[in-house]
C-alpha cells in the first residue's frame, strides 16, 4: 500500500554477522568500539541494480540511512533502509534514478533519471527537475545548498543551486594533460573544496583523484587512482586500488595526503568502463559496499515469444553486438575487465569461435557493417573523442579514420547503398545533447541532420534510404519518429510508450524497438510520399541491457523468427551490501 507521502515499504531480509578486530580485552574495551560488519540484502522481489550506469549506494551524512538502486516490477528506483530496520522504502517518483546522493541535512536526495538532475524529498512528493545531465557520473551537495556534479561523460563538473537555475562549469579539462572527464565530485568537510576524479586519454593509469574548490579552477593532486574517491570526516578519504577499497589519510586544510593508504575490504564491485565503484561513505565513518564482479553478460538466441533458444559462448563485458547480412558472423565490443577498454572482436557463428578484430589504444566500439559485409564501421580511439574508423573486416588491413572532430560520436548505421553513415554526436558543455549528424563517406565530411534542444539518438536508415527513424526526448521521455532522408520534411511521432534502440526489417514496412516499458515492440509502418504507422504491438519483455544513449544490445534476425540479446549473467547467490563500522579498529 502506498502511504500518503509516496512511500512504499517492503520488508528485506537482514542477516548480521559481526567480526570483531583481535585485539587484547582490556578494561573499559566494548563491542560499540570493535570493527563489525552488517550485511544487507535486497528488498524481496526488487535486486540490486549496481551497474556501470547506475553508480553505488549512498550513505547519509549522519549514518543512520542507506540509499540505494533495486529494480522493481522491471523498474529502477531508489530505496532508503534505516541501518537499525530490516525494512526498505521505495521512492516513488525515481524511475530511472541512478548515481543518487543525499542533501546536507538529509532530508532529500538528489539523483538523476530521463537525462536530469533532480531532487526529491525522502519522506515523498514530487521530484524537482533541476538541470540537463545527459550521460550523469555523480553529484554532491554541501551544506550552502550548492550541488556539485558531472553532466556528462566527457564534460568538466558544474555547480548549480539545489533550487534550480543554470548550471555553471567550475572544473576546467586540461588539454595539455589529455582530460577528457571529470567525474565523481565529493565535497570535504569545509563545504568549499571536493575531491573528483581526472581521467586521461593517454589511458586509465594517467587518471587521478584531485581536490576543486567552488571559488576557483585551481586544482590540487592527491592519488593516482581510476575509481570515485570519497572522504569522511576522520581525516581519510576511500578510493579503489584494483578491486581493493583504500583508505588515505589526509590534511584536509592544506590539501594533501599523509603517510600510506591502508587497505579496509577486498572484492569491491568495480565498472572500469565507466570508472565506478560501489561503495560509500558517512561523515563518522560508516562504509557501506558491495562485493562481486562487474558487469558480466552472454550472448543468447531467442524466438518471438522471448523464450531461450540457444546461446553462444561469448560472455564477460559485452556490450552492442551487430550481425552481419549474411548472418555468418557477429561483431561485439569486449572490455578488458581491468583497464576497462573495449575490443572489438567478431564471431564466427556456424563455428563458434571469436577472433579479435581491433587491438589499438583507447575503445572501440558502436560498430556496423557495411551492406556487402566487406567493411566495418565503427567509433574508437583515445578516450574523450571516439572518432569514426573503418577497417576491412578480414583484419588483413589496418584500420583507416573516416571522421575526426573533438565532439563524442558514436556510430548508428550505414546506409545500403555506402554512401552514408548516421552517427549521434555531443559536444562538451554547454550544448550538453546528442545530436544525429551523417557522414559522407566518399568526401569524409559530416554535417548535422538533427539538431534540437532535445537529445536525438539511435538513428537507423530504412532499406531503400529514403527515411531514418531514431529516438528523441523532445515530449519528456523517449519517443521513436521517421523523417525523410536527406530531407526535407518534418518527423512523425510513430511510438505511443515510448520508444528507442529502432531497427527496421529488411522490406521496410516494420519497425522494432524498445518501448517504455523495456519491451520489445514493433510497428508496421507505410513509407510513399508521407508516413503511416499502426498502433506499436508489445512482443516480450526485453532482457537485454538498456544503454541510457540509444545504443542497441540485440537485433532481430532477417529471418524475423529469433532475436540476438546481450543479457546480464544473474548472480548465482545475489551478494548482500555490506555496512562496516569502526574500519579502523
Amino acid at each position: 500500500m502506498t502511504s500518503n507521502f509516496g512511500v512504499v515499504p517492503l520488508s528485506g531480509s537482514l542477516v548480521m554477522a559481526a567480526l570483531f578486530a583481535a585485539a587484547p580485552v582490556t578494561r573499559g574495551t566494548d563491542r560499540q568500539t570493535a570493527r563489525a560488519e552488517t550485511q544487507i540484502s535486497a528488498p524481496e522481489k526488487a535486486p540490486f541494480a549496481f551497474t556501470s550506469e547506475s553508480g553505488p549506494m549512498a550513505v547519509s551524512h549522519d549514518g543512520k540511512r542507506l540509499a540505494f538502486i533495486a529494480t522493481f516490477a522491471g523498474t529502477n528506483m531508489i530505496w532508503v533502509r534505516s541501518l537499525d530496520s530490516d525494512a526498505a522504502q521505495r521512492i516513488v517518483g525515481t524511475d530511472g534514478a541512478h548515481y543518487p546522493f543525499w542533501s546536507p541535512d538529509d532530508r532529500f536526495l538528489g539523483f538523476f533519471a530521463d537525462g536530469k538532475l533532480k531532487k526529491i524529498a525522502v519522506s515523498g512528493g514530487t521530484a524537482q527537475t533541476l538541470c540537463d545531465a545527459p550521460q550523469p557520473r555523480g553529484g554532491t551537495w554541501n551544506a550552502d545548498n550548492t550541488i556539485v556534479f558531472a553532466p556528462g561523460a566527457h564534460d568538466p563538473l558544474s555547480r548549480i543551486s539545489s533550487a534550480g537555475g543554470k548550471p555553471v562549469a567550475i572544473t576546467r579539462l586540461d588539454e595539455k594533460a589529455d582530460e577528457y572527464s571529470h567525474r565523481f565530485p565529493w565535497f570535504l568537510q569545509d563545504g568549499h573544496h571536493f575531491l573528483y576524479l581526472s581521467q586521461s586519454s593517454k589511458g586509465f593509469s594517467d587518471s587521478r583523484i584531485y581536490v576543486g574548490s567552488l571559488d576557483s579552477d585551481e586544482k590540487a593532486p592527491m592519488i593516482s587512482a581510476n575509481s570515485p574517491a570519497m572522504s569522511s570526516f576522520e581525516g581519510y578519504f576511500f578510493f579503489l586500488r584494483g578491486r581493493t577499497l583504500m583508505a588515505q589519510r589526509f590534511d584536509a586544510k592544506e590539501l594533501r595526503v599523509l603517510g600510506e593508504s591502508r587497505p579496509v575490504a577486498d572484492d569491491i564491485q568495480y565498472f572500469p568502463n565507466t570508472a565506478s565503484a560501489m561503495f560509500a561513505v558517512a561523515d563518522d565513518g560508516t562504509l557501506a559496499f558491495h562485493r562481486g564482479p562487474g558487469r558480466m553478460s552472454r550472448m543468447v538466441w531467442v524466438d518471438r515469444s522471448g523464450k531461450e533458444v540457444g546461446s553462444s559462448h561469448v560472455s564477460g563485458n559485452t556490450q552492442l553486438p551487430r550481425i552481419s547480412h549474411r548472418a555468418d558472423r557477429i561483431v561485439y565490443s569486449l572490455a578488458d575487465p581491468v583497464s576497462g577498454e573495449g575490443d572489438l572482436w567478431i564471431l564466427d557463428v556456424a563455428r563458434d569461435v571469436s577472433t579479435r578484430f581491433t587491438s589499438e589504444r583507447g575503445d572501440e566500439v558502436w560498430a556496423v557493417w557495411s551492406r556487402d559485409d566487406a567493411q566495418i564501421a565503427y567509433s574508437g580511439g583515445p578516450h574523450g573523442s571516439y572518432d569514426i574508423f573503418v577497417k576491412p573486416s578480414s583484419g588483413k588491413d589496418l584500420a583507416t579514420v573516416l571522421y575526426s572532430s573533438s565532439a563524442t560520436k558514436f556510430v548508428n548505421d550505414w546506409s545500403s547503398d555506402g554512401r552514408y553513415i548516421l552517427f549521434q554526436q555531443i559536444e562538451h558543455q554547454p550544448k550538453a545533447v546528442w545530436e544525429i549528424w551523417v557522414l559522407n563517406v566518399a568526401t569524409k565530411t559530416a554535417a548535422p541532420l538533427i539538431q534540437t534542444q532535445f537529445n536525438d539518438e539511435g538513428a537507423a536508415f530504412s532499406p531503400d534510404g529514403k527515411w531514418i527513424a531514431y529516438a528523441s526526448d523532445a515530449t519528456g521521455r523517449k519517443e521513436l519518429y521517421i523523417q525523410p532522408f536527406p530531407g526535407p520534411g518534418a518527423a512523425r511521432q510513430i511510438s505511443t510508450n515510448g520508444g528507442s534502440e529502432p531497427q527496421w526489417t529488411d522490406d521496410g514496412k516494420q519497425i522494432y524497438f524498445r518501448d517504455g516499458s523495456d519491451a520489445m515492440s514493433r510497428v508496421d509502418v507505410e513509407t510513399t510520399s508521407e508516413v503511416r504507422a499502426c498502433q506499436p504491438v508489445m512482443l516480450f519483455s526485453l532482457r537485454a541491457r538498456w544503454l541510457n544513449i540509444g545504443g542497441r544490445q540485440w537485433q532481430v534476425a532477417s529471418d524475423r523468427e529469433r532475436v540476438l540479446e546481450d543479457v546480464l549473467i544473474p548472480e548465482v547467490v545475489p551478494a548482500p551490501i555490506t555496512i562496516l563500522t569502526n574500519w579502523s579498529k
